[in-house]
């Protein structure tokens, strides 16, 4: 079998990511369509749930006071809230947290960083497996990845409002 060099319409028994994933018929063509147009909703799932998972159940807590808090706390000026990535609370002072502090391990910061992983494994083994089925260049499978890209991404935006998920990097907005 030739490889597709350009978009074309035509998908019967061509392979779709595995050698024998092939749609024989309209029929069989219309669930690969369908298969790949949920993998991106799958795949824009598991980075709302990275997000979420992040700024809602880790919190990315950093010191003050004696005890963690998390960057909710930005806006008590009782609080010496330091930013993470930043060296200076938010007083201006140098803040020196212990080599030992830092690289220390324990089974709170390795579950800590496993789920992150695992999530930010099967990421980007979706967003790959999207990739092939779009340079598969037939049509209905192109349309199936972009389409589900931004059905899943107008849904999980709603979703990130309702639970107050935020999109952009900047989750802490510290000096």
């Amino acid at each position: 079998m030739n490889m597709n060099e350009y978009l074309t319409s035509n998908y019967k028994d061509y392979p779709v990511l595995f050698k024998n994933l092939k749609a024989s018929s309209s029929a069989a063509g219309f669930g690969i369509f369908c298969a790949v147009f949920f993998a991106g909703f799958v795949f824009r799932g598991l980075e709302f749930m990275n997000l979420y998972m992040e700024q809602k159940k880790f919190h990315n807590y950093v010191y003050g006071k004696g005890k963690f808090i998390s960057c909710e706390g930005e806006n008590d000026p009782s609080i010496k809230l330091i930013c993470p990535g930043s060296r200076r609370n938010s007083s201006g002072h140098n803040s020196e947290l212990g080599i030992k502090e830092k690289i220390s391990l324990n089974m709170h910061k390795v579950a800590r960083y496993a789920i992150p992983l695992i999530l930010e494994l099967l990421i980007a083994m979706f967003s790959y497996a999207l990739m092939l089925a779009s340079m598969s260049f037939v049509l209905i499978y192109f349309m199936a990845v972009c389409l589900g890209l931004a059905f899943s991404q107008v849904f999980f935006n709603r979703l990130g409002i309702v639970l107050d998920v935020r999109f952009s990097s900047d989750i802490c907005k510290c000096a």
